[in-house]
């Protein structure tokens, strides 16, 4: 009996992961195993017919009412091809008006050819052959079939109007091979990357025309029914370049000279638009086509910059570009060292928010138009044109001395990084230990380097107070507390106790905070800062409509700041989490610590696990991975789900599949078998069509709880592996909650009919026989889940009360893989309650 996903009516999860849109019910990829017909991708095909053109415009034009006696032989005809096709195809049919000229296929969209593909390479729905997405002559719309009867009917007037005949080897086919045509197979990739992007903003891929292994992935993924957002013809609104030349003082040059040498012409970043950067700008212009005149205006700019620049991008001087800009003209502070790590994704997503761009975290063409442009920039350290100064954390650099540097040693004792009777630093500088402490900080959170040329680097700002705080409540207790302590102007103690709490809520109701007696992010602001930095977590108004939702802290791929946790609770009433204990399949998370650290601090302590196995190792020594990753971070839990979705993952046999599939029963049996030996509770987590690909037909695990992925907001269930229900479904797409992008699972709320609910009752006060059977099975039902947990801690010779939950303090048990042992843990919002690291 899993204890979260069946003990409340509605559990829901949110994942904070790189986020998907799905604007439909079913996704391409199940139309792979479900469908052998290609009008069930009609609705996306259509979206993409007019994305390109949208790209070119006339280069696709329907044939159906271009003559009267023109057909489609099915509903599953796409009636397009190219415009000059077209206008031939209707030349064609006018020299035989009296006859109908069938049609069984022209125009194949780039989903309808992967379909297809996938058919044939399964063996299913009778494809004899199929060509690869991107390469059949179908995608280029410039075929048709017709059904072979109609053949020498019509094979002389289309060989007159510019349609080849394949002769026997396909003897059904005609191509156009007349003029006026577009390469479409390219276009068609980039349309549909186009729809992809607008719809994923947090997932963008490369607009490159190349139907590669990334884009085959998110076609695998992409709703049947089309996009939320479908094609656009709309120009996006965009901003105009400064023109600068030799003597120019602007704060651009440097963003110029970055993208020089991030093209090969060389020049020193020092701001000065002088001699021997005009020089590389006329080379750069000269290599590019553009008249060589030295200055620097829109078509120039528009050649400079890189797209897309992300997260780990490999561009490092454009990174460099970007940061240099964000620093300089747009006042963040980060480093300047060419790694787009999550530092400077966060600068980015603020600047994205503030100029109203979709917060994607990455830089594209019209990110480079706001950052680079003719009118002034609001620079987000100082607005004195407003006549106010805007909040910003206070810049820490090596070698200061400020009273904040007492708190910064604190905080590096409260996460591990300084033994707290580190002596080797003056108390109220930044020097030595304390400074290596604040660099393995950093980079532990994931946090640009200050350039090593800097002789006073910056080793404490925004990014680092953000991530650095944790929350703090009455009972509480370790150097963090201290810290707030010291802010506080009390006396030096690592207690969380009644003075302490009753000093913090008349600080706050002085600085007209809500008096909760917490140390939440605000107060923590105010008392390091002296003001509130309002940011994209504390006006997030996304409304979920689930009650007591939780949060995974997943596949995240940044540290999430304590604001980002605080807004899950307070705004989202979030009040468990999900943990996975691989970053991708195998390979531990190096953020989850610190994360779930934050989390518990904000006040969320129950954790499920979610382990993705790499089902070609050992399964002893995944368990061990599983079991030492959760001892050494001192992680509790309460079930185990295995995840069994990535066939890159599994064992995979093209010419035997069943004995790859059988080699995957055996290895999840191995490694259920070892949990459960351990006493964890243990769930799968899958979809449908993953589960079948990677272990067939099995149904030897229908006796453990199943957490749904498919990752949709499909309330239907279709059996498979024995299970005739799910435990838990992913069904919310993606949204953007708390500054994050996340997808939400849950079970599907139960809404009672209000003629269900009078029970058919005619007004009188008789007792329902239905509500009395309701009332004695669900007592019934209670008496048995009882006596169930009291059976099961007696034969586990737990140690613990039977009701731990009437305890003034839980106890919650984790058995190692080596010996069974008891960890008593008290779930509070305390330092003590978080892993190491």
């Amino acid at each position: 009996l899993p204890p979260l996903s069946m003990a409340s009516s509605v559990f829901v999860t949110v994942l904070v992961l790189l986020g998907v849109t799905y604007g439909s019910a079913q996704i391409v990829d199940d139309m792979v195993t479900q469908s052998c017909t290609t009008s069930s991708v009609k609705g996306l095909s259509e979206q993409l017919v007019k994305e390109i053109n949208c790209l070119q415009p006339n280069t696709l034009k329907e044939w159906k009412d271009v003559a009267p006696n023109l057909k489609a032989s099915s509903s599953a005809v796409f009636p397009a091809l190219q415009t000059a096709a077209v206008a031939s195809l209707k030349s064609a049919a006018e020299t035989k008006p009296d006859t109908t000229m069938y049609i069984s296929s022209s125009l194949r969209t780039l989903p309808q050819q992967f379909l297809l593909y996938m058919w044939w390479r399964k063996g299913r729905c009778g494809i004899p052959l199929a060509a690869s997405p991107g390469t059949s002559a179908h995608e280029k719309g410039l075929a048709i079939d017709m059904p072979s009867r109609f053949v020498p009917t019509w094979k002389t007037s289309l060989a007159n109007n510019n349609f080849r005949w394949y002769g026997s080897a396909d003897p059904v086919h005609f191509t156009y091979i007349g003029g006026g045509t577009v390469d479409l197979s390219s276009l068609s990739v980039r349309a549909f990357q186009r729809l992809w992007n607008r719809n994923n903003p947090k997932a963008k891929i490369d607009e490159d025309g190349a139907f590669g292994p990334v884009t085959q992935q998110k076609m695998r993924f992409s709703p049947c029914g089309g996009f939320r957002l479908g094609a656009t013809c709309e120009e996006e609104p965009s901003y105009t370049y400064p023109v600068i030349k030799k003597g120019s003082s602007s704060k651009y040059v440097y963003t110029l000279q970055h993208l020089l040498n991030h093209h090969g012409h060389t020049v020193t970043v020092d701001g000065d638009f002088g001699s021997g950067t005009e020089t590389k700008v006329k080379a750069f212009q000269t290599a590019n086509g553009l008249g060589s005149d030295g200055e620097v205006g829109p078509m120039t700019w528009g050649k400079l910059i890189v797209v897309p620049v992300r997260l780990w991008s490999s561009h490092t001087h454009a990174v460099k570009a970007v940061q240099d800009t964000l620093n300089r003209v747009w006042g963040h502070v980060i480093g300047v060292d060419g790694v787009y790590g999550s530092g400077t994704e966060r600068a980015v997503r603020s600047f994205q928010q503030q100029e109203g761009l979709d917060v994607s975290g990455e830089v594209g063409t019209m990110e480079w138009q706001a950052m680079v442009r003719t009118t002034a920039a609001r620079s987000m350290r100082t607005t004195e044109e407003e006549g106010e100064e805007e909040c910003q954390w206070p810049v820490l650099r090596l070698g200061d001395t400020s009273d904040l540097v007492a708190v910064v040693r604190h905080m590096m004792v409260e996460w591990r990084l300084l033994a707290a009777d580190d002596d080797d630093t003056p108390a109220n500088q930044i020097e030595g230990t304390l400074a290596d402490s604040l660099r393995a900080f950093r980079e532990y959170m994931g946090i640009p380097q200050p350039s090593p040329e800097e002789e006073t680097p910056i080793l404490v700002d925004s990014d680092a107070w953000e991530l650095m705080i944790i929350g703090l409540e009455h009972g509480s207790f370790g150097p963090a507390v201290q810290a707030a302590r010291a802010l506080l102007g009390m006396p030096n103690a690592d207690y969380f106790d009644d003075t302490m709490e009753e000093r913090v809520a008349a600080y706050q109701k002085e600085k007209n905070l809500e008096a909760t007696g917490r140390v939440d992010v605000n107060t923590w602001r105010i008392l390091i800062a002296g003001c509130i930095k309002t940011t994209s977590y504390d006006t997030d108004e996304t409304d979920l409509s689930f009650e007591d939702p939780g949060i995974e802290l997943g596949f995240a791929t940044e540290a999430v700041p304590l604001a980002a946790f605080e807004c899950l609770v307070n705004r989202h009433h979030a009040a468990f989490a999900v943990l996975d204990v691989f970053r991708f399949q195998g390979v531990e998370n190096p953020f989850l610590p610190a994360n779930m650290k934050r989390c518990i601090s904000a006040g969320i302590t129950s954790f499920d696990i979610n382990a993705a196995v790499n089902l070609r190792d050992d399964p002893t020594q995944q368990f061990d991975l599983i079991c030492n990753f959760t001892m050494d971070y001192e992680i509790h839990f309460n079930t185990l789900w295995i995840q069994v979705d990535a066939p890159n993952m599994a064992a995979y046999d093209e010419d035997h599949p069943e004995q790859a599939q059988q080699a995957n029963v055996e290895f999840l049996t191995a490694l259920v078998a070892l949990a459960e030996g351990e006493g964890f509770e243990v769930g799968i987590a899958t979809a449908k069509n993953m589960w079948e690909d990677i272990m067939g037909k099995d149904e030897s695990f229908k006796h453990l709880p199943l957490w749904i992925s498919d990752a949709t907001d499909a309330f239907t269930f279709s059996e498979f592996g024995g299970w005739t229900a799910a435990d838990m479904h992913r069904y919310h797409g993606s949204v953007d909650l708390a500054g994050m992008s996340v997808r939400v699972s849950g079970d599907i709320p139960h809404e009672v009919d209000e003629e269900e609910n009078d029970g058919g009752s005619s007004g009188n006060d008789s007792v329902n026989p239905w509500f009395l059977t309701v009332v004695i099975g669900g007592g019934l039902f209670i008496i048995g889940l009882v006596a169930t947990v009291i059976l099961r801690r007696l034969r586990r010779g737990d140690s613990m009360k039977l009701f731990p939950l009437l305890e003034s303090e839980d106890r919650v048990e984790f058995v190692s893989s080596s010996a069974s042992h008891h960890v008593s843990h008290p779930r509070t919002r305390t330092s003590s309650a978080t892993p190491s690291i």
